[in-house]
């Protein structure tokens, strides 16, 4: 579906808390896969910051694997 947001709203407010101490140095989130078939979100900032991993498919179904979003692309 195109313009599609990429976050559902729950995942959309979650991320907005998670990164809003940070927000100004944050340039970009990604989801990645693990071998173990699970996938997590790491936060680009001035470090990097990574969420707790979770089945694959199950969240953020949106966000291709490896893929760098903005916080504009993600609705952040």
């Amino acid at each position: 579906m195109k313009n599609a947001p990429i976050l559902s709203e729950e995942e959309r407010i979650f991320l907005s808390k998670v990164i809003n101490p940070y927000r100004n140095h944050v340039t970009s989130i990604c989801k990645r896969q693990t071998p173990y078939h699970k996938e997590y979100i790491e936060i680009c900032a001035i470090t990097y910051h990574f969420l707790p991993d979770f089945d694959t498919w199950t969240k953020y179904k949106g966000m291709e694997i490896d893929k760098e979003y903005t916080l504009k692309e993600l609705g952040l």
